[in-house]
């Protein structure tokens, strides 16, 4: 089986999604020049820039971001394999990835929520790539996911489609979401890692923790993929 599966890899090799050039040995899903080429943001570093985006806005614990959105650069061409093109082993691989860093913080989470989507952009993309980049970061933190205490009840545009500023995505975001009444009491006394795959001007995230803000004792933090500066 070993030798037909390196004669098929090798008529038809298994590319980079983002350079196009074969994947070599132990490589999977992405290449290590492309993964690498990323403009980390380690979570690790406290009053980073993609936490500060929720100062004065609402009291989170911790904020970060894997790496920077480069437009054009390694950051959207991951970002939209994920999105838009159906690759779900890449969103498993970027949110181990991301896992490492929440694992190496050794910062004490209770569970990880993935930022949903509504049911009716959920049926037509076919899967939430927030819960996928969730799921690899359980494989390597252990941490335990709640994908049901957090509804999106309203489905407003999208926001990286949204061309208004910082205030016009704040109003597309007001009362999207809606904690789940009976989940809410699992969250209660909990410290609780919100997930989503970009964040912009925070907005989405806001309205996340807004959501969840009268459950008693809940501490939130937010980890997103990638940061638009």
């Amino acid at each position: 089986m070993t030798f037909f599966s390196n004669l098929i890899d090798l008529i038809y090799p298994k590319l980079c999604p983002v350079c196009d050039e074969p994947l070599t040995k132990g490589e999977n899903g992405v290449c290590i020049k492309c993964l690498y080429g990323l403009h980390r943001t380690p979570f690790t570093e406290s009053a980073n820039d993609t936490e500060k985006l929720l100062w004065g806005r609402f009291p989170i614990e911790r904020g970060g971001s894997y790496c920077k959105f480069v437009k054009g650069g390694i950051s959207q061409k991951l970002l939209h394999e994920i999105k838009y093109h159906g690759n779900k082993k890449l969103a498993a691989i970027l949110g181990r990835e991301m896992g490492r860093e929440i694992a190496n913080s050794g910062i004490p989470f209770d569970f990880i929520v993935p930022v949903p989507l509504h049911k009716d952009k959920l049926k037509k993309r076919g899967y939430n790539q927030s819960l996928l980049l969730a799921l690899g970061m359980n494989e390597v933190s252990g941490i335990a996911i709640n994908d049901s205490c957090l509804k999106r009840i309203v489905a407003n545009p999208s926001q990286t489609k949204t061309s208004e500023g910082a205030f016009g995505r704040w109003e597309n975001t007001r009362g999207i979401f809606a904690a789940d009444k009976a989940e809410s009491l699992r969250l209660e006394n909990k410290h609780i890692l919100l997930v989503d795959d970009v964040i912009t001007t925070g907005s989405t995230i806001e309205a996340c923790c807004h959501a969840l803000k009268n459950i008693a004792g809940i501490k939130i933090s937010f980890y997103c993929l990638s940061a638009v500066e």
